[in-house]
């Protein structure tokens, strides 16, 4: 090999180093989309719990967490934001912590939404998620008496 074909892959493979690192850093041209909103069950907002974007097609769910007010905003993993996309939307809204079992145990708070809004299969909730900036709340209604039912169930204490 002469040296003038050792400095043109040395050249090339720098290129292709720095073209590389270049894309990192831009991406690779995918649209990222930034969702927030506010989850209400009868105009009153949820002021606890966790929501969930699903997408319809393939890809990682989106996750957040409702504040105090049933304010979200979502994020796949550590990133912020998520595609654009159709998304099968899941809720489970709490109430506040009950006070520490005997024995320092946590129970959860109680289950405030209808059970069809925290099962994919189930729920109704719908989002529709364009490029750039999404702001969709969801007004959810109170459940029905089969589902009140289940709601008033109570989990099994540790013994």
């Amino acid at each position: 090999m002469n040296p003038s074909e050792y400095g043109m892959r040395d050249v090339s493979r720098r290129l292709i180093g720095i073209v590389g690192v270049s894309l990192l850093f831009v991406g690779c041209g995918k649209p990222v989309s930034y969702v927030t909103g506010q989850v209400t069950m009868e105009n009153k907002p949820l002021p606890g719990g966790g929501i969930a974007f699903h997408p319809v097609d393939r890809g990682p769910a989106a996750y957040g967490t409702l504040d105090s007010d049933g304010c979200y905003s979502l994020s796949v993993g550590d990133a912020g934001g998520l595609p654009p996309g159709e998304y099968i939307v899941t809720v489970v809204g709490m109430g506040p912590l009950p006070p520490l079992l005997a024995d320092g145990t946590q129970m959860p708070g109680k289950i405030l939404t209808p059970t069809r809004y925290g099962d994919r299969d189930r729920s109704d909730l719908k989002a529709s998620v364009k490029p750039g900036k999404n702001e969709i709340d969801f007004p959810l209604s109170s459940p029905g008496a089969d589902e009140q039912r289940e709601l008033n169930r109570t989990p099994p204490r540790k013994q």
